[in-house]
């Protein structure tokens, strides 16, 4: 008999617009009678976790979201630490969430974030949700960072992007969705392009040298043709993971 707490969990990975690949996941699991009993997010993947573990489901978060340009989500605002602010995200957010707290969730959840003022990593799991769920997803030097009990913190991605340690000893199946497929980038000619490279290159690490910690890893190649930025491509990106994460759950019979 085992002595694991949960039965499946989930872990959801950062990588910006590439987040709709998760609804993907999760509709593909939905669709397979596969449900989490737990949730670990950084970034985008803190986003969908909570949209998840509040209630939602993956076809409800699409809808929130296929039609939303990046830049609506978000306000330029070049000042003394960010090229943007997240106003309309965390208003956005607000008029989302059901739960104000983390215990409010129908599902527990586990968000990874970096502690700018201290230098490391932190994981928020109790408490206030929202101001966390914006810290996880604030990419670093792009979006403010985001105050907390007097300390600064910024995107979860920074330090851990997928945090699978967090829930996998508490789980008899862990299934991984990590965004960030590698892909050789020849011409880096612009700001956006260098910046984006380099967030790309920190988020993917994390999921390569993690992904033997899953039963099931799900990284979708196709992934690797989109930008982090690229939000009017949101249903390509679902349909691309949808369609994997069937073939995979299918080639490993898994039945849980």
């Amino acid at each position: 008999m085992s002595t694991k707490k949960y039965k499946i969990g989930i872990v959801l990975s950062g990588g910006g617009a590439k987040g709709f690949a998760h609804l993907g996941v999760l509709q593909a699991m939905y669709e397979n009678n596969i449900k989490p009993d737990i949730i670990a997010g950084a970034s985008v993947g803190a986003i969908a976790g909570a949209l998840y573990a509040d209630g939602y489901t993956p076809l409800e978060m699409l809808s929130m979201f296929k039609d939303n340009s990046f830049f609506n989500l978000i306000s330029p605002k070049i000042n003394k630490n960010s090229f943007m602010k997240s106003d309309k995200l965390k208003k956005k957010m607000q008029s989302l969430l059901h739960a104000q707290t983390f215990e409010d969730l129908q599902i527990p959840l586990v968000l990874s974030a970096s502690n700018l003022t201290c230098g490391r990593v932190a994981y928020f799991k109790s408490g206030k949700l929202l101001d966390k769920v914006l810290a996880s997803s604030s990419i670093p030097v792009l979006f403010n960072p985001i105050l907390i009990n007097e300390e600064y913190y910024v995107d979860g991605g920074m330090f851990d992007n997928f945090p699978v340690e967090q829930i996998r000893d508490k789980c008899e199946f862990v299934i991984g969705s990590h965004l960030h497929p590698f892909k050789k980038q020849e011409n880096i000619k612009t700001l956006k392009q260098n910046i984006e490279r380099t967030i790309t290159l920190i988020y993917e690490t994390h999921g390569w040298k993690k992904a033997n910690q899953c039963d099931v890893f799900i990284e979708p190649k196709g992934l690797s043709d989109f930008s982090i930025f690229d939000v009017r491509k949101g249903l390509k990106m679902y349909e691309i993971a949808y369609m994997e994460t069937q073939r995979v759950l299918q080639e490993n019979a898994v039945v849980l």
